[in-house]
């Protein structure tokens, strides 16, 4: 995505119970149920995320003892910095999706120009997405940094009456530089789509591929960041921390980054051919880039 998104990211985890549910806790599962999984299905959900995290507007509209946790007085949540790349993924996703001409299966590719601080940034993307139980994957490529980004968008709710929404990404990106790794990211939002309560992020640098084995030694560094506006709680810390850390431990956050990649199997981009498609100029647009 254009240098400023791709210099910003890491975000999410929240799994269940525990300090706003970072990881930890009750395994997201649904219901049981079957609802119908289609492209506007998917937008809706969207949608309702960007109405609770209040990037636009809607129409007509128990902890874990940790010694890590720190009180969060704010009302509103800490995207750590990456509202913006987060709002990209999302509002990329919805334009690829509203466009009549894009099938499930199939590649697409987005190009798009913009201007920030006087400097001209430009963007080339990849698109591909397939539905599977009740929700949909979705696959971005960013052909400039060679990072491809999952999200899976659940289209109803899968824990406790909250949607999840889950991005996962192929490299890891402690200290704000992509390397080799892998980050997983969550996004809770309450069951009328009202507001987006929790947000956490789990990134790991590391040249470890087999995950079976991975230990916390062949991680040269993590992060694990968290905000909480139900408990009041957020969390901040890094392998040190981690490595000591009781409730929020290596093997616990490795856990959860297992069952969600565990998923879906991904798909690879490269020398495909690709239909051509204005989803990220879109997006640039909503999120308030001076397209060019």
């Amino acid at each position: 995505m254009k240098k400023v998104l791709l210099g910003i990211f890491i975000l999410i985890l929240i799994a269940g119970a525990g300090v706003g549910g970072y990881f930890i806790g009750k395994n997201v599962k649904g219901d049981g149920s079957t609802s119908a999984v289609t492209k506007e299905a998917v937008v809706e959900v969207l949608d309702n995320f960007s109405y609770g995290a209040g990037w636009i507007e809607k129409e007509n509209s128990t902890a874990k003892a940790t010694s890590n946790v720190q009180p969060y007085e704010e009302d509103v949540l800490d995207y750590n910095g990456y509202d913006d790349l987060i709002k990209a993924y999302i509002f990329f996703t919805k334009y690829a999706l509203l466009n009549t001409d894009v099938q499930e299966k199939e590649f697409y590719y987005s190009t798009a120009t913009y201007t920030m601080f006087d400097t001209q940034y430009t963007g080339n993307m990849g698109f591909y997405y397939e539905f599977g139980a009740n929700c949909a994957f979705i696959s971005i490529h960013d052909f400039d940094s060679d990072i491809t980004v999952t999200i899976i968008v659940d289209i109803q709710p899968v824990q406790d009456n909250t949607y999840v929404m889950n991005i996962l990404t192929d490299k890891g990106m402690v200290n704000k530089s992509y390397q080799e790794g892998f980050t997983i990211q969550q996004l809770y939002m309450d069951q009328y789509a009202n507001q987006i309560y929790s947000y956490s992020s789990f990134t790991a640098n590391t040249s470890k591929t087999n995950l079976t084995d991975i230990t916390i030694d062949d991680v040269g560094d993590m992060h694990l960041f968290g905000c909480d506006i139900r408990t009041n709680q957020s969390i901040n810390i890094y392998k040190d921390e981690i490595a000591t850390e009781e409730t929020y431990n290596f093997d616990a956050l490795m856990n959860v980054y297992k069952e969600q990649v565990s998923r879906y199997s991904g798909v690879l981009f490269g020398n495909r051919d690709y239909g051509e498609i204005d989803a990220l100029e879109k997006a640039y647009l909503n999120i308030g880039y001076q397209v060019i």
